[in-house]
């Protein structure tokens, strides 16, 4: 509106302002749009009953007056309420759609093929859009008052707000002003709690990050947090406030940076005005917690991230109305994935086009036909490496994979495949399972199992890809956090003590306790002995070697003490993690609290002159250890892994189809580097053997694909047998669920393919436990010794 000059397209915006929006709702009106809207007339009894059920009471003067009914309104901070709004907007919306015919409220349109747009609703924000002219705003004037009578709703014209596109004549906008009253023509600063209009600064747009921010910050009581409250604090509510901004918006490097630098300083803390010292690296912090980290954003990056998201939502919906006007002003016949920055972008577009690049690096083909993956330069080898292939061992090179692929067996054209690649590549392509119909190739993303993408995992990505560029400008091999390690870690997160217990246990194993040799490291002190003993202090020596250390743990349990004296390893993650490995959960429960008793007495004796002796610290986690115990077992008990599941499982009995359907059992057997098999036996309504069918699937060892491709061998099976009614059972609940719902994951494209054959059947997937499967479990794994191929 502010670029468009030409007199035909002369439009303005009109902001409404409502008052008192969810008390004015009047129930009539609010039981008449659900009914209109299709809602049962049981179900709206239900919902106007709890709207119509509450009591208000007064206090006057520190009396509480007498209760009274409202006759309106939906009450403020019902979880209901908010959707029950949206419900009463929606006479407002459909009133201005059937007023879209009209050459006044049809509407604008960014460009000439973009869908025209006449309003904007978002609860009780509301943005109407109309020709500049006289009659479209009485138009507008009189879908507001029918809009208003009906609902209950009143317009605040004094706090509305209404814009011009540029060009309107001032004769025009006083005349729109006098027919509606509103009297500012600008649109106010902020519309859903971001900028409308970033400037030439968008340092000055977002600095209302910087002060919120701070506010959140200053009003947190340092002291009187320990450093898991601190943790939650930080993850749940300042990590949270810039969020919405980052996902429509690239936040500038330099805002990120102060972000960033007001969460450390919170953390770490100040004392006299002077900051604390910061033990640990913020890059090390802002790691996810299996890769060695606190799980903090880093803000930047997490920016990233989230902007990819809105890339994905445009890849994956090309018909919702954002993509279709970013589309028609962008990228005009091209995806996404093929838009160029182009000229005079928006400040969003400028933001999608950065999450589109950091999209790109983790999408991946799901292969159905082939015919629209390009070998060489999309992502469709599903591995941890690079998603390509690696290289070529001919000329004449395939452009398509549709031509590796044999049409007639829709199997892989192996003579084809060695020709043309690598031996790395050869045995990733021949583990994709493909389609026997014609699906058409689907966008996934790698880093999720289910293939959609997450905000999550594209943030661990681009960590990921920042380790390894610092680790190669360093000369570093890699410093990749390998899987070992990465469960390692999840273990010492998962150890049932407290949070200070398990924080202490992460800074343990970052070297960043502050004992004397590390401190000396750090030039904040020039003697390295201990304050105790006065011998050289190190973390081994504090927790372990000191005499106070060493009384201590000739108190606890033999098997403990063996442990810590056998284990010579210098540095501490590794003595934790091996410690972890070679005791119990309960014995390493009791190293854990044991080491943070003996560290906070140590800190006592130092910084405070309290001493405590082997025997109070002994008698301390003793106590500690029951306490946490007797809270483990008031919680209410759940299904053992070993044995309360299992014997669940055998006590559950299979369930008979409806009447006149068929019942199809299927399961997967898998042998790993090689290959496996799918097996099918099915039955009719009173148990008699129809026939069973078996596919032996050779490269293939992935589990939940065999499991898909047994489902969709059931469907094969149903159409030997002319079966139309038929129910299929799977002991693979995840590939059931997938059924159900749609999948993007290495298995998607098998899914897509059964969606699409069993609208010709009725018939459903449902999940029954392999104990009621077990004649399809044993013909899978005796299928593993028959040739590749289909066995009936």
């Amino acid at each position: 509106m502010k670029r468009n000059k030409a007199k035909k397209h002369q439009s303005c915006a009109l902001k409404l302002d409502m008052t008192k929006a969810y008390d004015r709702v009047e129930w009539p009106y609010l039981r008449a749009i659900m009914l209109k809207l299709g809602f049962t007339t049981r179900w709206v009894d239900i919902v106007m009953n709890l709207v119509s059920s509450v009591n208000f009471s007064v206090l006057f003067n520190g009396k509480k007056l007498e209760e009274f009914k409202p006759s309106r309104g939906i009450r403020q901070g019902d979880p209901l309420s908010p959707y029950l709004f949206l419900l009463a907007a929606e006479g407002l919306s459909c009133l201005l759609q059937s007023k879209s015919e009209s050459s006044n409220l049809s509407g604008i349109q960014v460009a000439a093929t973009a869908p025209p747009v006449n309003h904007l609703l978002f609860a009780d924000d509301s943005l109407l859009f109309f020709k500049a002219n006289g009659m479209g705003a009485m138009e507008v004037n009189q879908v507001l008052d029918i809009y208003c009578q009906a609902s209950g709703q009143r317009i605040n014209y004094a706090k509305s707000s209404i814009f011009f596109s540029k060009g309107v004549p001032e004769n025009i906008r006083n005349e729109i002003n006098g027919v509606l009253h509103v009297p500012n023509e600008t649109l106010n600063e902020k519309y859903l709690g971001m900028p409308s209009d970033i400037g030439s600064s968008k340092n000055g747009a977002f600095k209302y990050l910087k002060d919120r921010l701070w506010s959140r910050i200053q009003g947190w009581i340092e002291k009187s947090l320990s450093t898991a409250g601190k943790e939650v604090l930080v993850k749940a509510v300042a990590q949270a406030v810039p969020v919405y901004s980052m996902s429509c918006f690239k936040l500038p490097r330099g805002l990120c940076e102060h972000l960033n630098m007001l969460i450390r300083k919170f953390w770490w803390g100040s004392k006299e005005g002077h900051r604390k010292p910061h033990w640990v690296s913020w890059k090390d912090m802002t790691q996810p917690k299996g890769m060695g980290g606190l799980g903090f954003k880093d803000f930047e990056l997490f920016n990233l991230a989230m902007l990819a998201r809105q890339a994905w939502r445009l890849l994956q919906n090309p018909d919702s109305l954002s993509a279709r006007i970013l589309r028609s002003v962008y990228h005009p016949g091209s995806t996404i994935l093929e838009a160029s920055l182009g000229s005079h972008p928006s400040q969003i577009w400028r933001a999608i086009i950065e999450g589109r690049d950091i999209l790109q690096q983790g999408l991946i083909k799901r292969i159905g036909n082939g015919q629209n993956t390009s070998i060489w330069t999309e992502n469709w080898l599903p591995r941890d490496e690079m998603l390509r292939p690696y290289g070529c061992m001919t000329e004449n090179l395939p452009q398509f994979v549709s031509v590796i692929i044999d049409p007639t067996t829709a199997t892989w054209n192996i003579q084809r495949v060695r020709e043309a690649f690598l031996p790395m590549d050869v045995k990733v392509i021949t583990s994709i399972p493909l389609c026997t119909r014609n699906i058409t190739d689907l966008w996934s993303w790698h880093f999720e199992k289910n293939g959609q993408f997450s905000v999550r995992s594209a943030y661990n990505m681009l960590v990921s890809t920042r380790n390894r560029r610092e680790a190669w400008l360093n000369g570093n091999a890699s410093s990749s956090t390998n899987t070992a390690e990465q469960n390692e870690w999840k273990t010492l997160w998962k150890t049932q003590v407290p949070g200070k217990i398990r924080m202490f246990l992460w800074r343990l194993s970052k070297h960043s306790l502050p004992t004397e040799d590390v401190r000396t490291h750090r030039h904040m002190s020039n003697f390295v002995a201990c304050g105790l003993c006065g011998a050289p202090d190190s973390w081994r020596h504090s927790l372990l070697e000191c005499t106070t250390s060493r009384c201590t743990w000739a108190l606890v349990e033999e098997e403990i003490g063996h442990l810590l004296v056998r284990n010579s390893e210098p540095k501490a993650k590794q003595w934790l993690f091996t410690q972890m490995e070679a005791l119990s959960h309960a014995h390493f429960v009791k190293l854990a609290v044991t080491l943070w008793a003996i560290w906070s007495a140590r800190r006592k004796s130092i910084h405070e002159g309290i001493f405590q002796s082997p025997q109070s610290i002994f008698s301390f986690t003793t106590r500690f250890i029951g306490e946490l115990e007797s809270i483990k077992e008031g919680k209410p008990a759940g299904i053992s892994r070993t044995g309360g599941r299992g014997n669940l499982q055998r006590r559950t009995r299979p369930r008979a189809p409806p009447a006149n359907h068929a019942k199809l059992h299927v399961d997967a057997a898998v042998r790993p580097g090689r290959g496996g098999s799918a097996a099918v036996v099915c039955r009719d309504a009173e148990g008699n053997y129809l026939g069973s069918t078996a596919l032996v699937v050779q490269g293939v060892d992935d589990p939940m694909i065999l499991e898909a491709i047994a489902c969709r061998e059931a469907l094969c099976a149903a159409e030997d047998l002319l079966l139309q009614s038929f129910v299929v059972t799977s002991d693979a609940k995840q590939v059931v669920r997938d059924i159900a719902e749609g999948s993007h994951g290495k298995h998607g494209a098998i899914v897509h393919e059964i969606k699409a054959r069993s609208t010709t059947f009725s018939c459903s997937f449902i999940f029954e436990s392999r104990y009621s499967n077990v004649e399809a479990h044993r013909l899978a794994r005796y299928a593993l010794n028959l040739a590749p191929g289909r066995h009936v």
